[in-house]
């Protein structure tokens, strides 16, 4: 267990309301599927809590932030092992990148600067097999066998937002900042 926070974020609080003040990345592990499990990174992270003048709890928390295709391109799917109502065929060395695009386009422009949104297409397989950048232009794949590694290039810098709600207990202050 670490013994610093794995993610700071610059924030202030006013009656009550605890809200950050830049976006930041947060990286957290995504608890589903089998050990070992997968750490997810969250860019352009927003917060926003309640905090009583007790300081005891935080709650209505709110995480809003991106999650980048290649994030998702790089973690394996648990949803799509066995048919289900959320996977329509198995696909069992699938990505989160495979089931999320099945669903939803990118729809956050993470690149800088920032150019319009990637496309991504699926194939028979409920695997992704090509990918676009913004104006059209072909994005080639990390590895030729692998059609889907097109997801993990690094030109394909986009994301889906993504909206967390939390609460929280009590925990110790170490500073005060101005």
């Amino acid at each position: 267990m670490p013994s610093q926070a794995r993610a700071r974020a610059p924030a202030r609080l006013i009656r009550g309301q605890l809200t950050s003040l830049v976006p930041v990345a947060v990286t957290f592990t995504l608890t589903i599927g089998q050990a070992p499990h997968p750490e997810i990174r969250i860019e352009k992270v927003r917060i926003s809590a309640q905090v009583p003048a007790n300081l005891s709890t935080l709650d209505d928390g709110l995480l809003g932030g991106a999650v980048p295709v290649n994030t998702l391109a790089t973690t394996e799917n648990p949803y799509c092992k066995t048919l289900n109502n959320l996977c329509q065929r198995t696909a069992k060395n699938s990505t989160l990148i495979d089931l999320v695009s099945s669903i939803l386009p990118p729809d956050i422009d993470l690149d800088v600067p920032l150019d319009g949104l990637e496309r991504l297409e699926g194939g028979a397989s409920g695997r992704i097999e090509h990918c676009f950048a913004a104006d059209g232009t072909r994005i080639e794949p990390q590895d030729p066998s692998n059609p889907t590694s097109c997801a993990r290039n690094p030109e394909l810098a986009d994301g889906y937002s993504v909206g967390i709600t939390f609460s929280g207990v009590r925990a110790s202050v170490v500073g005060v900042g101005q």
